[in-house]
């Protein structure tokens, strides 16, 4: 545990770490990316109220104004001031630093009695916003309460290490004051040290073989992740090879401590020592001995006294209580709703293949619907390079359609989706496709049933089924056919052996009503099947 406490502190923990992973994956680049593709989507138009104005100003200065340089130094920022707050070194979230500069240009000095030039001169002043406030506004309490949760365990993580260090100081203290010999003492380090060696090795080697599974599990994380599912991969792994890596070379050292001090132990050096000091001068050594254990164990005590109150204190100020109340109650937290709806509603539809989950990419969709606010949404969307496509609408039930003729034809094209958009934030929608093989393999055929009366007159009119559900391109539930004025009915089935049968309320009514036929269908060929109709 004291191993894993200090690994993490100086890994996962540790924002140093984690701004070197952001350089090497180019995380940089990708946040740009996604903020310029959320502004393309956002609706920058001024809204029927002075709210929505303020809003519609606000969003159009920030496009303005937010450069590369500017949301680097913003990310950099967020990491440094989120690991202070969850590490204890700050009671507030980070901030959000903001180019205010262009709103200025839009200020008519001698008109400050205009309602939109006072919100705008006021914008003006603002360099920066708290992410807590932003969180607040957009109600997601939800994202602020995990992470006090993760700012908890953080700080357990921080506080295990001093009391496990004074925990096997204690012991050492105890071993060292109740052994009568070194020989003892050496023993009883050997069983430490191989113990501690071989749990490390075992968990590194755990590790690794998570890692390596882990691309099998990897589709629910980067589903609530707006990341790429290889750079989410890689980001995990690179953490946990911090992790693993350390776990191994620790393991090896303390296994060659151990080793170092059982070939000490096997050629009599301790021994030859413990005879060195035996003697007239073992009394006074004893006292010694008692006597600097008593003064270093009450050393101890006292210091895990003083750090018990301090952590104790500290836990208090962080409200780490009431987290913990929240924790064991966490189905009856209570969200506070804003009395007037201003938050962002966002749709993230994700588009993967049902098999192998990879992305779906230039899928065109149709989404349309009606707000609560009674404006009616129509847009077109298209999936990107990730199989992802969002978008910022209003708050209300929406529908959403494919492009028959731009599907491809690798995939069964879904029916139409109906959701509703009624819950703060980003709502994720995920839809599998399923590759259409036997479309694509071009693995169907025809077959004709031809029916005649008892004068070999052909009956038309007839309905005809396939029985159980028919393996056909499209993937019908259920599939029929009518004779034509030749007494033919015609059915494209998958290649297969199949049973058709006769539906009563089309039959003729002088005629008796046959069994179910047995037909077969070769690919890419024609089969017709003739049937006579025998008299009541």
């Amino acid at each position: 545990m004291l191993t894993c406490s200090i690994t993490l502190e100086k890994s996962i923990m540790n924002p140093e770490f984690h701004d070197e992973l952001l350089k090497k994956h180019d995380l940089y680049s990708y946040t740009q990316k996604q903020i310029k593709s959320s502004f393309e989507t956002l609706n920058l138009n001024a809204g029927s109220d002075a709210d929505s104005d303020q809003i519609s100003n606000l969003l159009i200065s920030l496009k303005k104004s937010i450069t590369p340089d500017l949301i680097n130094m913003n990310l950099d920022s967020l990491v440094d001031g989120m690991f202070q707050y969850l590490n204890g070194k700050s009671n507030f979230l980070p901030d959000i630093v903001i180019n205010t500069d262009s709103i200025k240009d839009n200020i008519n000095p001698n008109d400050m009695t205009d309602h939109n030039q006072k919100y705008s001169y006021a914008l003006s002043k603002i360099k920066k916003i708290n992410l807590s406030l932003i969180l607040q506004y957009f109600d997601r309490s939800d994202i602020t309460d995990s992470l006090s949760i993760i700012k908890l365990y953080f700080y357990i993580i921080n506080t295990i290490p001093i009391f496990l260090a004074l925990l096997a100081v204690m012991l050492f203290i105890v071993a060292a004051a109740f052994s009568k010999s070194i020989i003892k003492i050496v023993k009883w380090l050997i069983l430490l040290s191989s113990a501690w060696a071989a749990l490390l090795l075992v968990s590194a080697i755990f590790i690794i073989y998570k890692s390596h599974t882990l691309e099998n599990s990897i589709y629910p994380i980067t589903s609530s992740i707006p990341l790429p599912a290889d750079i989410t991969l890689s980001y995990i792994n690179d953490l946990l090879k911090g992790v693993w890596s350390t776990f191994m070379v620790l393991g090896f050292i303390i296994g060659l401590i151990c080793l170092f001090l059982l070939t000490m132990l096997k050629t009599k050096h301790i021994n030859l020592a413990e005879k060195q000091i035996s003697g007239d001068k073992t009394r006074l050594f004893s006292s010694i001995k008692y006597g600097a254990c008593i003064f270093l164990f009450m050393l101890v005590i006292s210091v895990l006294i003083n750090k018990s109150y301090i952590v104790k204190k500290e836990f208090l100020e962080n409200n780490f209580p009431v987290i913990i109340n929240k924790l064991k109650n966490y189905s009856t937290v209570t969200k506070i709703i804003p009395a007037k709806d201003t938050s962002i509603y966002m749709l993230l539809l994700k588009l993967v293949d049902k098999k192998d989950k990879t992305p779906i990419a230039d899928i065109k969709m149709h989404l349309t619907g009606e707000a609560s606010s009674r404006k009616i949404n129509s847009l077109d969307i298209v999936s990107d390079e990730n199989g992802d496509a969002r978008y910022i609408l209003d708050k209300g039930k929406y529908r959403l359609s494919f492009d028959s003729e731009s599907f491809p034809k690798s995939y069964q094209m879904p029916s139409s989706v109906f959701f509703e958009l009624k819950s703060a934030g980003t709502t994720i929608i995920s839809i599998e496709l399923d590759k259409n093989q036997d479309t694509a393999l071009n693995k169907w055929g025809i077959a004709e049933i031809e029916i005649f009366d008892n004068d070999n007159i052909p009956v038309h009119n007839v309905e005809l089924y396939v029985e159980g559900i028919p393996s056909a391109p499209g993937n019908p539930d259920t599939l029929k056919a009518v004779t034509n004025s030749e007494g033919i009915a015609v059915f494209r089935l998958n290649e297969g052996t199949y049973k058709i049968g006769f539906t009563n309320t089309t039959f003729p009514a002088n005629y008796k009503i046959p069994s179910p036929i047995d037909i077969s269908v070769m690919a890419n060929s024609i089969g017709r099947y003739s049937l006579r109709l025998s008299s009541e």
